[in-house]
């Protein structure tokens, strides 16, 4: 997977958050998260979905049963930093009093209400 992945930021971040082959036309963004055993910084490529000023990731793992890696280190340190295009946003996934950790809804959500997008110089990239 992680090699996968090599791939598609590579090419994320070469075209300004734009990636072909089956994501092609579809909202992308980098999920910046630290892993919740390791403390690792982790990156992860995820399609979402912007309304007005807030944008939504799905945690689906391609419908199994388990939740993606990425869900358990988003619940065990909320505090995010995603990609989205040229742009990086700071997110907080927030804690609602209705999350018993049960499957309610078809898909897990994650809402990331995050300050303004800033723009981020190309070469002040850190990978």
């Amino acid at each position: 997977m992680a090699d996968r992945n090599a791939g598609i930021l590579e090419e994320f971040r070469s075209n300004s958050g734009k990636v072909g082959g089956i994501f092609e036309g579809h909202p992308m963004l980098i999920l910046h998260n630290t892993g919740a055993k390791s403390g690792a910084q982790r990156l992860n490529p995820l399609l979402y979905r912007r309304e007005g000023d807030r944008v939504f990731v799905f945690a689906a793992k391609g419908g199994a049963s388990q939740n993606p890696g990425w869900y358990h280190n988003v619940k065990a340190s909320p505090s995010v930093t995603a990609e989205i295009g040229s742009e990086t946003i700071s997110a907080r996934q927030p804690r609602r009093p209705d999350q018993s950790g049960t499957r309610s809804t078809p898909g897990r959500r994650l809402r990331m209400r995050g300050s303004t997008p800033t723009r981020r110089q190309q070469t002040a990239r850190s990978r």
